[in-house]
């Protein structure tokens, strides 16, 4: 009979304190599991492992965690002067203007998103060197 590859996909569930150690401690569970193939005398396989993947499993940022994140990015894409990162800026702060008035009923009762805002948080950002949050 003849070998047939197969792809076995493993999760792993372990604390770590930085993205760095989380991938540090992934692969050594490839090491160790390597290991553990290496010690079988049979040479009828050939293992090839390596790491997919490490995503982070903490609770989700609070709503308004995620809106102040968005206007930081919004005020660093505007300080970088180009105009793609410009229309990205207007983009996020339409993003986080929606957003906030989604989560604050009395918010929920403001008009259309206003572009003259928008400029007023470049203009400050910009001349005054500031940023709004």
């Amino acid at each position: 009979m003849q070998d047939q590859e197969y792809i076995a996909t493993f999760r792993a569930a372990y604390t770590a304190q930085t993205d760095a150690q989380a991938n540090l401690i992934a692969e050594t569970i490839i090491q160790a599991s390597k290991k553990i193939l290496d010690e079988d005398d049979s040479d009828s396989y050939e293992s090839d492992m390596f790491v997919t993947q490490v995503t982070n499993n903490a609770p989700s940022l609070e709503p308004t965690e995620v809106i102040i994140r968005l206007r930081q990015c919004r005020n660093d894409l505007i300080r970088s002067g180009f105009k793609e990162c410009w229309d990205l800026a207007r983009e996020l702060d339409k993003i986080q203007w929606s957003f906030k008035r989604r989560l604050d009923p009395a918010e929920g009762a403001a008009p259309d998103y206003d572009w003259g805002e928008f400029m007023d948080v470049a203009r400050r950002i910009i001349d005054l060197k500031e940023n709004p949050l």
